[in-house]
């Protein structure tokens, strides 16, 4: 804006002293020109710089790595379009805390224009968008405007599952077990043993006993309810944070897959106690994702920060590096 008013003012310098040097009609004729310019200019731009309108367009989810796009756009409902319309925005990833101010961006001569800007998935967590400054000019570019109407939006950049090396074997490995149903009762799973005193009569095998000269029953069996706790450390630099999530993801579908409910255990970062998430089907997952995912993650400190929780059953620490450890 700055070198549209000096351009005005050598323009406006340049016609004064052309009137002192030729007094005549013709001089004072430009200079008047001149001088009422700014004003008109500003007068027939007001509508369009008042109605000019920004808005912010993002995906509401992507995964790490994909191709993504934000899109800006400007509208404006008035017969003349908006000469210019500048505005800056800010970015920030509320997981990993890093923020980044981006370069001053341009709409000329627009009635609806729009632009689209890369969106940096290269790191998991919340992106959010807002125009930090905007603001909208007459046709010679001496007067701006603010745009009154701001948007801010936000895409979450989910992580994508990444094998630790070091326990997959185990994952692989773990079986349901069943145990005898407490009880007793109808059940669609039965094991053969032999009778022992106070088995009802109804759980007798009798063909099987038959055959074999031995009273032997049904026993109902069920499925052992196993506790499988997932701990993880949220700390270090975003590409360490995004290895822990991409482990974690596939540590939680492959014990899916295999029907084991489990639960996910993390360090919440303002008070460092522990948030404890059961995850009893993949829509968990990615509800529990999408909420830690918008929350700020504990960053790397000199002092270290610990992780102990007191269970039963297997756990499976997750920690930055890929490194893993089975308790």
């Amino acid at each position: 804006m700055w070198r549209f008013r000096l351009v005005y003012l050598f323009c406006l310098i340049g016609t004064a002293i052309f009137h002192l040097i030729y007094d005549g009609a013709l001089s004072q004729y430009i200079l008047l020109a001149v001088l009422f310019l700014p004003v008109l200019s500003f007068i027939f731009s007001l509508p369009s710089m008042l109605m000019a309108r920004l808005e912010i367009h993002l995906p509401p989810a992507v995964f790490k790595d994909e191709a993504a796009q934000l899109r800006v756009s400007v509208t404006n409902r008035w017969i003349t379009p908006a000469a210019l319309v500048r505005f800056s925005m800010r970015r920030q990833n509320v997981f990993n805390g890093a923020t980044e101010a981006l370069p001053t961006q341009y709409f000329y001569a627009a009635w609806q224009q729009s632009m689209a800007v890369p969106l940096p998935t290269e790191h998991c967590g919340k992106l959010t968008y807002a125009i930090d400054k905007a603001w909208a000019t007459d046709f010679l570019g001496l007067f701006a405007l603010p745009v009154r109407k701001r948007q801010s939006a936000g895409c979450i950049v989910y992580p994508t599952p990444i094998s630790p090396d070091q326990i997959a074997k185990v994952i692989r490995n773990l079986k349901q077990r069943l145990v005898p149903k407490l009880g007793g009762g109808f059940s669609e799973e039965h094991e053969m043993r032999p009778y022992r005193e106070g088995d009802p009569i109804r759980n007798i095998h009798w063909k099987l006993t038959s055959k074999l000269d031995e009273i032997i029953v049904r026993e109902p069996m069920e499925t052992e309810h196993q506790r499988i706790n997932i701990s993880i450390e949220l700390k270090g630099s975003p590409s360490a944070l995004d290895n822990v999530l991409g482990q974690l993801v596939w540590l939680s579908k492959a014990l899916l897959d295999k029907g084991m409910a489990h639960n996910i255990i993390h360090p919440y970062a303002p008070s460092r106690r522990l948030c404890v998430c059961s995850v009893q089907d993949a829509t968990q997952l990615m509800e529990y994702l999408k909420v830690l995912l918008q929350s700020r993650a504990a960053l790397q400190t000199d002092e270290p920060r610990s992780v102990t929780y007191s269970h039963s059953g297997k756990c499976f620490v997750l920690l930055p590096q890929k490194e893993v450890r089975e308790k």
